[in-house]
């Protein structure tokens, strides 16, 4: 499998695979930052392949690749993904929408070539059949707790609290100087779509 053209955000076993990762220290500051070198997202979702850990994988390729904030994130609905049938939705196709738990404000889940390709990669290699419409079921969500109950009540998405502990291992076990959370992945793509001459006041 190939890198992905697509803003070359995504990384696959059997690419070129060569890093250099910078050490500079950042004053111990708590602020998290993007991702800005490709080096440190191919690190990043290198070490998640290795340990087989292929949800937190898509959980980082879908957040560099979409945009949303860490809390909207872990409770995407395999429906917001997926067609009725079952198959992938494509860029711009059966546009489905989400949402916000900040705003309350609606908003399209636009999946481009990379969150598509992941998504495929992730379905073939797990064998995971999501359920897309029991909101009642662990299988409905993407990201899937492996809690049953928390606080008495019941768990069925992973917390953003959780990936971001996940997020800081990774990072640490391959060398990126400065804190990485689930925000760093909303920041990453803001900074590529920056990057891309897109209107940073609209993307805000």
């Amino acid at each position: 499998m190939s890198v992905m053209a697509a803003n070359a955000l995504i990384y696959f076993p059997g690419t070129d695979s060569s890093t250099s990762l910078s050490r500079k220290k950042t004053g111990g500051k708590r602020e998290v930052f993007p991702l800005k070198k490709q080096e440190h997202r191919e690190a990043m979702q290198r070490y998640f392949l290795e340990k087989k850990d292929y949800t937190s994988f898509l959980y980082f390729v879908l957040g560099i690749n979409m945009g949303f904030r860490g809390g909207d994130l872990v409770e995407m609905p395999w429906n917001a993904l997926l067609n009725s049938d079952g198959s992938v939705r494509r860029e711009r196709e059966e546009v489905s929408i989400k949402r916000e738990q900040k705003t309350g404000k609606f908003r399209d889940v636009i999946l481009n070539p990379a969150c598509v390709e992941a998504i495929e990669w992730y379905l073939k290699k797990t064998g995971v059949k999501p359920n897309l419409w029991c909101a009642e079921s662990r299988n409905y969500y993407v990201f899937p707790s492996k809690l049953s109950v928390m606080n008495g009540k019941p768990v069925y998405h992973v917390t953003d609290d959780t990936m971001g502990r996940i997020l800081q291992k990774a990072r640490k076990a391959v060398g990126i100087p400065f804190s990485v959370a689930t925000h760093s992945l909303r920041k990453t793509y803001g900074y590529q779509q920056y990057k891309q001459g897109k209107d940073i006041t609209l993307l805000m």
